[in-house]
């Protein structure tokens, strides 16, 4: 099944969200490539879905993904500076940004971003 749809850096929360209810209804992301989703059949909630935003664009460096493959972490797609995310459920909670400075660092991060592309 392929959708298509647009989020903007406000909107990262949302598209976290939607891609969430879709993996609960037993649809697993499997790629994206401007705005079009690909997606899989999956077990009902197999999946939790977060999305990353990187330093340097299609791309992430190693220590990242080995940080990522020791929590039970896939990336599924990197795409520009986005980073799509998923865990099993069966492996437990996953969050990215779970303090207040987290959270704060990783929207300043997004922010810098979407600077950066607009010059």
């Amino acid at each position: 099944m392929i959708k298509f749809r647009l989020y903007y850096d406000k909107d990262k929360d949302k598209e976290t969200e939607w891609l969430n209810g879709l993996a609960n209804e037993g649809w697993a992301m499997k790629g994206f490539f401007a705005g079009f989703y690909s997606f899989e059949p999956c077990e009902k909630g197999e999946y939790t879905y977060q999305i990353d935003f990187s330093n340097k664009a299609c791309s992430v460096s190693k220590d990242y993904r080995d940080f990522m493959d020791e929590a039970d972490i896939e990336i599924v797609q990197t795409w520009f500076f986005w980073v799509f995310l998923r865990k099993k459920k069966a492996y437990g909670d996953f969050e990215l940004y779970t303090d207040v400075d987290s959270q704060i660092e990783h929207y300043k991060k997004i922010l810098k971003m979407f600077k950066t592309v607009t010059i």
